[in-house]
């Protein structure tokens, strides 16, 4: 099952200018597009936003 599956990965960086030249550039990987609030649609349609909870801590939250 997993060797038909679309590969998904999530990353947290504290250089986000840096991590992007990194998987874009070095790597050839797809940019996630987000809308201007920062979440992003993935490929099944469901929504992604991520944040810092209070102690930086990097937190995502979907709604499918």
């Amino acid at each position: 099952m997993l060797r038909t599956a679309e590969l998904v990965a999530f990353v947290s960086t504290r250089d986000v200018a840096a991590a992007r030249r990194f998987y874009e550039d070095a790597l050839s990987l797809p940019q996630l597009e987000q809308d201007e609030l920062g979440i992003w649609l993935s490929p099944s349609g469901a929504r992604v936003l991520w944040f810092h909870d209070p102690d930086a801590n990097v937190l995502s939250l979907t709604q499918s």
